[in-house]
Parts: C-alpha cells; sequence; structure tokens
C-alpha cells in the first residue's frame, strides 16, 4: 500500500511539472514569458464588452468539464474533472506524455496571467473549498472544480470578479478577490448570481 501511494504521488508531482514545462514552452515560443501588461484604455462599454466575453468564456470552462469527465481518463480513470483548466486544451498523463484535448480555445487555455488576459481577463483554479468556518478543504476532482476570472487591470479591463464551479453557476463581485479558497455561500457573501450576461447591466 505504501508503495502504491508513494506511485501515485510521484505521478502527480510528474504530471504537475509537465504541465509547468509545456506552459512554459508555450510562453517562450509566443515570446510572452516576461512580458509586461501594458494597460489600454477602454470605453465603458468596452469593459462592458469584456466581462460580457468573460461570463461567456467561463460558460465554455463549465461544458468543456463536463465533456472533459464524460471522454477522457485522469490517472487512467474516466468520471473525473480537469483539476487545472488548461487540460481542457492539453492534458498530461502521470508519464510526462501529452495529451491534445482542445476542449478549449488556446488562448483561454493559457490566460493564467495578466500579461496573458483574454478579453481583458485571465483565469486562476481553485484547488480549495470552505464551507462556513471549517478549515478549507481540497476540491475532489471526482466531483467538483472552481475557477475564477480576475481582471487583467481593475476597472481598466473590467470591473467585476467571477467564480464558477462544477454546478455552473456564475457569481460576480465589484470587489477584488485573491484569496486562493473558493468562497463559502457566495450570495451571503457579497457576490451576485448571474444567471445571464443580461444581469452584467446591475452592476
Amino acid at each position: 500500500m505504501k508503495k502504491k501511494e508513494n506511485n501515485n504521488i510521484a505521478g502527480v508531482l510528474l504530471t504537475l511539472m509537465a504541465s509547468v514545462g509545456f506552459v512554459l514552452v508555450f510562453l517562450g515560443l509566443s515570446g510572452l514569458t516576461g512580458a509586461g501588461l501594458q494597460n489600454p484604455v477602454l470605453s465603458d462599454s468596452e469593459i462592458i464588452e469584456n466581462e460580457i466575453k468573460t461570463f461567456h468564456h467561463l460558460k465554455t470552462i463549465a461544458k468543456a468539464q463536463q465533456t472533459y469527465m464524460q471522454k477522457f481518463q485522469t490517472d487512467g480513470e474516466k468520471g473525473r474533472y480537469a483539476a487545472f483548466y488548461v487540460h481542457l486544451w492539453q492534458s498530461v498523463t502521470p508519464r510526462g506524455e501529452t495529451i491534445p484535448v482542445r476542449l478549449i480555445p488556446r488562448a483561454l487555455a493559457f490566460a493564467m496571467d495578466a500579461s496573458m488576459m483574454k478579453d481583458g481577463y485571465y483565469f486562476r483554479d481553485f484547488h480549495q473549498r470552505r464551507a462556513g468556518n471549517a478549515p478549507p478543504c481540497e476540491l475532489d476532482p471526482a466531483r467538483e472544480w472552481a475557477v475564477t476570472a480576475q481582471p487583467a487591470a481593475k476597472d481598466q479591463t473590467g470591473r467585476l470578479t467571477f467564480i464558477i464551479d462544477q454546478t455552473g453557476q456564475v457569481y460576480a463581485t465589484k470587489q477584488m478577490y485573491t484569496d486562493t479558497v473558493y468562497p463559502p455561500d457566495p450570495l451571503k457573501n457579497g457576490w451576485f448570481k448571474v444567471e445571464g450576461t443580461q444581469d452584467l447591466n446591475q452592476f
């Protein structure tokens, strides 16, 4: 049992290293490594357009996660979500072999930093969730996932911060949310439910 656990840990570490590797290769090929964000000057309507597009990007990720769970294997198993949303474009086996997935566009998959923003936003995985006042617990890819979309430059490329999880429900707030833990009960903690792009007008 001990040997199996060690093999599993080694496989996870190799997967992480391989994932970081192909991200860095992409950055190098794209000339983006070390690139600074040049903050554009956008009109209010252009900022709202960024937010509308970001809402749709999150829905694209949600749809891709459902397909990934049904069709792709993680560690030899189907029925698991992608723990890293970049794996919805290209996944990695425990042996470090890349698997083309292509459920989301590459530009969205690699928009993981402000310098690589997609329509004014970058995207980040949550790996923990907080329930009430209990300590954070790890997200289980067999049943859950969560992502946040942050404006690359607050109030310049977007006004809102978004979150979404396996329910497919999008929430938004005007506050920056830098916590690495998915918030407990968003509606009771300053988040607004976004059912469609028309709801963005309330902000």
